[in-house]
């Protein structure tokens, strides 16, 4: 029987601390996606999650206070 080891386990994959750690199902390649509230200012293969908030104020009007909805991390 052969062990499977879910990458995603150990240190998230090797994903940023703020995106999520799946796997491409046919090559079993580690995907990682930025978490709502965060944007992805890397690339596709070096995914880096920044506070989108942080990003021209989240698409908020410069004079608003960009936030994150506690609930689902949405920019409000």
């Amino acid at each position: 029987m052969d062990l499977i080891l879910d990458t995603c386990t150990i240190n998230n994959g090797g994903c940023d601390p703020n995106a999520a750690c799946t796997h491409d199902k046919p090559t079993n390649a580690v995907v990682c996606k930025c978490r709502t509230g965060f944007t992805n200012t890397g690339t596709d293969e070096s995914v880096v999650c920044t506070d989108t908030c942080t990003i021209n104020n989240g698409g908020c009007n410069p004079s608003a206070a960009c936030t994150h909805d506690t609930a689902t991390n949405a920019v409000v």
